[in-house]
């Protein structure tokens, strides 16, 4: 179908994004978007799912707001929108009072000469700003707030992997700007956590796209761990399949990231640690060093991964059990998104899963769903004959028939 914006959409999406064409379903949220529509998009990882809200800003008079919840994916978001030209600004707890005065006018719309068209804003600074909500309430009563993007929806729910308490707030957005267009995206969620979005954010009347989430191009593999020959397992396997090329190895705890490293190094692999016990200077400098393919493996915990965006990505090793099936589809996601042939490989033994017992003892009042989406993963290690894809799939409610595997996973 032909909008009358269709030609500048094309344009747009070819000169400035310096996109050849549009991938799966782009054009068509990008078009329900422009008539004004909520929409609800479900894409795996690598999908292209950012397009589907910056294109339309640019195509918008006023001010697209994004709520996203890691402030590094934000930044690196506003600094490769900033290399495209486009206005695109990142409010967080510790932007200065400067900046976010600029901010604050550019929403009024009284900043004459700034280009602003997408705001980058942290959850917890929407929850715990009285002064940014009244902001962005003046804004829209005055037409000068086009829409709210709301990124990692699965957030929201506490029956998501990631839930955050301020996402929760979100859900006054309907009823403090009555009429505000709503776009939520997620790369990962179940059925029900699917309709706690939509009851939460109050978008039960959105158009929702949802693709498969088969990655086709990804090789998934369960192996028995041998504790004490772990390291040297998985160094034998990235110096025979891939050897000085890109990977992720996920391990349980922060020491057991430093020891790998290490051991990867003795092994003459380049690889280095990330987790939260890192300083700041620390870690940055690993994931630089990672990002300019100066080394070759980080060795992280699921503090690293979020907004990361690199595309050759050949293999991501877990050595521990994760911890839900909606982490380890996004963990593993992160490999092969050139759509090039990669590995994902889990090295499994029960007693992983007694480690994670022992830390979900603390948190008493998840403890039902962090048991049962333990025992989910457990289940899916130990199957000896259903298809991977099957399983993880069917977890997501997708029907998927082993026969569209290809023989892709090591059941098959």
């Amino acid at each position: 179908q032909k909008f009358d914006w269709t030609e500048k959409l094309r344009k747009i999406n070819k000169h400035v994004f310096r996109n050849p064409s549009f991938r799966k379903h782009q054009e068509e949220i990008i078009n329900t978007i422009l008539s004004g529509h909520d929409c609800f998009v479900l894409m795996p990882t690598g999908g292209g799912k950012s397009l589907c809200y910056q294109l339309p800003a640019l195509m918008s008079p006023g001010v697209t707001i994004v709520i996203s919840p890691l402030v590094s994916l934000m930044h690196d978001q506003v600094y490769n929108l900033n290399l495209l030209r486009i206005g695109a600004y990142c409010i967080s707890a510790n932007t200065p009072m400067s900046e976010l005065e600029e901010m604050y006018s550019c929403l009024r719309g009284v900043k004459e000469g700034i280009n602003c068209q997408l705001i980058y804003i942290t959850p917890e600074k929407f929850a715990h700003s009285q002064r940014l909500q009244n902001e962005m309430q003046r804004s829209f009563q005055n037409g000068k707030l086009s829409r709210i993007i709301i990124d990692e929806a699965h957030c929201v729910s506490e029956w998501g992997h990631d839930f955050r308490p301020d996402y929760k707030m979100l859900g006054a957005l309907k009823s403090k700007l009555p009429g505000v267009q709503i776009m939520a995206l997620t790369a990962t969620a179940t059925p029900r956590v699917r309709r706690d979005i939509r009851n939460i954010l109050q978008i039960n009347e959105a158009y929702t796209f949802m693709q498969s989430f088969n990655r086709p191009n990804l090789r998934y593999e369960v192996r028995k761990k041998e504790k004490k020959k772990s390291a040297e397992n998985i160094a034998t396997f990235i110096k025979e399949n891939y050897p000085g090329e890109t990977g992720i190895i996920y391990c349980l705890s922060k020491n057991r990231c430093e020891e790998m490293a290490a051991k990867m190094q003795e092994f003459k692999i380049k690889a280095l640690p990330y987790h939260a016990g890192l300083d700041d200077q620390t870690r940055k400098f690993n994931q630089d060093q990672w990002s300019n393919d100066k080394t070759h493996v980080i060795v992280a915990t699921i503090a690293f991964g979020m907004g990361i965006n690199k595309p050759d990505v050949r293999f991501v090793i877990h050595e521990s059990l994760p911890k839900s099936m909606e982490g380890y589809y996004q963990e593993s996601g992160r490999a092969g998104r050139d759509g090039k042939i990669s590995h994902c490989i889990l090295y499994y033994s029960y007693s992983d899963k007694l480690v994670h017992d022992k830390m979900a003892q603390d948190d008493f009042d998840k403890k039902e769903n962090v048991r049962n989406n333990l025992n989910k993963m457990v289940e899916y290690c130990e199957t000896q004959f259903t298809c991977r894809r099957q399983l993880q799939l069917h977890y997501f409610g997708e029907n998927f028939g082993p026969d569209k595997c290809g023989k892709t996973c090591d059941n098959c």
